[in-house]
């Protein structure tokens, strides 16, 4: 008869100690559908950054960004995953203001700009750049700034590390 009280008490604390996991969880990483809204808007990233790289190597190439994203398309040289909003399957709001500079829009699930974020590949190296609120937001681009920026971060020569003897 103690076993069996024993056996419940040790089952109690096992569901307790799962059920305050599982809670943990969904705290600590959000629930499943939060993680589906944040990796939707990973991807809308994602192909904002392929634009725009695409876009200032187009302006590099011929001394002004498009004047539709359609034409990057339809270039082998650059690659593109997509110019379409990944949910709703619209293209993305893109406007050109002159030559070099340009707006890329998209509309987010989710709100980053109280998250860190680390992104080395990012067309601009600071990735607070791409920080967004929730909703409607553009991205204002221009391709001079950025080819410059480029140039710098892979022209400069790699430093060897210190030696200790």
């Amino acid at each position: 008869m103690g076993s069996t009280k024993g056996l419940k008490i040790f089952a109690s604390i096992v569901t307790a100690a799962v059920a305050i996991a599982l809670v943990g969880g969904f705290i600590l990483s959000g629930t499943p559908g939060n993680e589906r809204l944040r990796r939707m808007d990973e991807r809308r990233l994602s192909h904002l950054q392929q634009i725009a790289y695409a876009a200032d190597a187009y302006w590099k190439a011929e001394g002004h960004v498009p004047e539709k994203l359609e034409t990057l398309t339809k270039s082998r040289q650059f690659s593109l995953e997509s110019i379409n909003d990944p949910q709703t399957l619209e293209p993305y709001e893109y406007s050109v203001k002159d030559a070099k500079n340009y707006t890329l829009c998209a509309i987010f699930e989710t709100d980053t700009t109280q998250v860190p974020t680390v992104d080395q590949f990012a067309p601009y190296p600071d990735s607070l750049f791409w920080r967004h609120p929730m909703g409607r937001y553009c991205f204002d681009f221009n391709a001079t700034e950025i080819n410059q920026l480029m140039s710098e971060k892979f022209a400069a020569p790699m430093q060897a590390p210190a030696v200790i003897d």
